[in-house]
This record gives C-alpha cells, structure tokens and sequence, in this order.
C-alpha cells in the first residue's frame, strides 16, 4: 500500500501530453489539475522518438529496450485482439522505460502497461478504480 502522504510523484511530458489530448474539456482540466497537484517533479523520458518527444524533455538511448518493449506490447494488444496501431504504444512505452530507467515504482490503471512493465521487471502499483 502507498501512503501518499511520504510519496514523491514523478511524472513526464507524455502524461501532460495525453492528458492534453482529452477530448472532454471537463475531465481534461480534472486530470491536468491531479497531475499537478500530485507530481513534485517531471523527469525526462529515457528514449527520444521522433515527432513524440520533446527535446529537453527527452533523453538519447541506444532504442534496443525501447524497441524490445515496443515489440512485447505490439504483440501483446495482437493477441488480445487490440489495435496494433493504437496511438499511445508508443507513449506507454516511453512511459514503462523510463520507470524502469530509473528504478522508479508505476501507478496504473492501464492492463497492457501493467503487463508490459512486470514483464520488463519495474516495481508498479496496479491502481484499480
């Protein structure tokens, strides 16, 4: 269990990024304001993708990891007959490699993630709502 009150929020620019892409006006606001209120710090994201990523809030990588989880993850939704062509693949990626770049603990709600970070062996917390 995670006591808030002793817990550091680390976020990066692809959840302001999604959140930003809520077509509900409403619950977009909600969501930017739960981001800001809970993350003490943004971190940059470990890899860099083209037309994704934002530069100073990006890091160089090799790809290999990234491009390993984005093959899992393809393949996962593949088999649970989920588009492959879904556009935040990529984001969910980014976001899984980054906590476990930096050996942080993910908070989730979102199955696939959940499964592609054990699967790559990050601490998560599965929030179930």
């Amino acid at each position: 269990m995670i006591c808030l009150k002793s817990t550091k929020f680390f976020g990066t620019h692809i959840q302001l990024d999604e959140i930003g892409r809520t077509k509900n006006e409403v619950l977009r606001l909600k969501l930017n304001d739960v981001f800001l209120t809970l993350v003490e710090a943004k971190i940059a994201t470990s890899t860099l993708v083209w037309d994704v990523s934002r530069w100073d809030e990006s890091s160089w990588s090799d790809g290999k990891k990234f491009n390993q989880m984005l093959q899992w993850l393809t393949e996962l939704d593949k088999n649970k007959a989920i588009n492959s062509k879904t556009p935040n693949q990529i984001d969910d990626v980014l976001i899984a490699e980054t906590v476990i770049n930096n050996d942080l603990i993910l908070v989730t709600n979102d199955a696939n993630l959940t499964e592609l970070t054990r699967e790559f062996a990050a601490q998560l917390y599965a929030l179930t709502i």
